[in-house]
């Protein structure tokens, strides 16, 4: 087969964005860029948005990227992961183009208007501020899911035949945060993305277990992933687990990643003076168990996804736990049954608003 020629693949990847008419660069990372594609009307009003993600790969990791239901991982775990109906914390992708020759593969994705937990985490930083701890449950409620989601493939009815996924690269900069939902409708949603060192699990798994457990960034891997060149393993979900705890641990102590605190018999803790010591007990002890060592000693995202939800609707006489549930039926102006208006600041998020690219003003970025 021919190969194409360079004109002819930048035709290819103009032509797959012909139709929008507004443009505008968001991030880069160390193998592509993100950017805002907006469709708008014959006045320059935007009508649409969507992210756009292009990944290019050097050879080495082209040759080790694992390839699901004929796409990249990373195109193909999202297409599957959507494949169901009983979570929305999934981020949408709408279309996706691979480019063999340049070793280059382009998602159309739902657009995220409020940047990523580590945007948030760095307001809360500079602000020398606690993060609210409503938006934690909010947090690890939808996390929680799509670690269910990528182990058996729906929250209520496992699909068989299902295989597990392990995202291996859960932190704080991948996940994103879309508009509220009906669960803690007064904060945006968090969504997990970058698929793109995701791992399949299924017995009999032809793979060896330093390339099951290769990929991440350093300093966010469970310790079973560790050394990169000959890993003690198992891979499982365990290792996700394991990053989602140091993901809400880090929101927690306003610190921008690395191994937690350990004592000195090796327990996960938080430290007198971190401000994570400050939360509710409930809420450490669920991340801490996470954090643990042996694998074998961690919840499962099932459990944790039972505990949350008991959490959340279970009644509770403690006050502070009454106004987090509140929070995740109500918006903050529907709780003053709850929340005096004094209090409101305490439980109100400061985050990236919709306003750069707001749907229905006028696009500032026509290309």
């Amino acid at each position: 087969m021919s190969r194409s020629s360079p004109e002819e693949i930048v035709a290819k990847q103009r032509k797959a964005l012909s139709h929008y008419q507004g443009y505008d660069y968001l991030d880069a990372g160390a193998q592509g860029m993100v950017s805002v594609c907006m469709e708008t009307d014959q006045h320059g009003t935007i009508l649409s948005r969507t992210a756009v993600k292009d990944t290019y790969l050097d050879q080495f990791h082209w040759d080790h990227m694992e390839w699901i239901d004929g796409y990249p991982a990373d195109i193909g775990a999202t297409w599957r992961l959507q494949d169901q109906t009983s979570s929305n914390k999934v981020l949408h992708i709408e279309g996706s183009r691979v480019f063999l020759d340049l070793r280059m593969y382009r998602m159309f994705l739902e657009f995220a208007p409020h940047a990523s937990l580590w945007s948030t985490l760095d307001r809360y930083w500079t602000a020398n501020k606690r993060v609210p701890e409503a938006f934690l449950w909010n947090v690890a409620k939808s996390m929680v899911e799509m670690g269910v989601l990528m182990g058996q493939g729906d929250l209520v009815t496992p699909k068989s035949p299902w295989r597990t996924l392990v995202h291996k690269d859960i932190k704080l900069d991948n996940v994103v945060l879309a508009a509220p939902t009906a669960d803690f409708p007064s904060y945006p949603t968090p969504k997990l993305m970058d698929f793109g060192h995701v791992g399949e699990i299924w017995p009999g798994n032809p793979i060896s277990m330093a390339e099951q457990c290769w990929g991440g960034t350093q300093g966010w891997k469970a310790v079973e992933r560790l050394p990169a060149d000959d890993p003690p393993g198992p891979m499982t979900q365990a290792s996700d687990v394991y990053s989602f705890g140091l993901t809400l641990y880090h929101l927690m102590n306003l610190s921008g990643g690395g191994p937690p605190r350990y004592t000195q018999d090796g327990q996960p803790a938080f430290g007198p003076g971190d401000p994570g010591s400050l939360f509710s007990p409930g809420l450490k002890d669920m991340v801490l168990e996470c954090l643990h060592i042996d694998l074998r000693q961690r919840p499962s995202f099932g459990l944790l996804h039972a505990h949350i939800r008991a959490v959340l609707e279970s009644p509770s006489g403690d006050p502070e736990m009454q106004r987090i549930q509140a929070l995740s039926t109500r918006t903050l102006a529907q709780t003053g049954r709850y929340i005096p208006m004094s209090e409101i600041t305490r439980y109100t998020l400061s985050y990236r608003g919709d306003d750069k690219y707001r749907l229905g003003t006028a696009c500032r970025f026509l290309q």
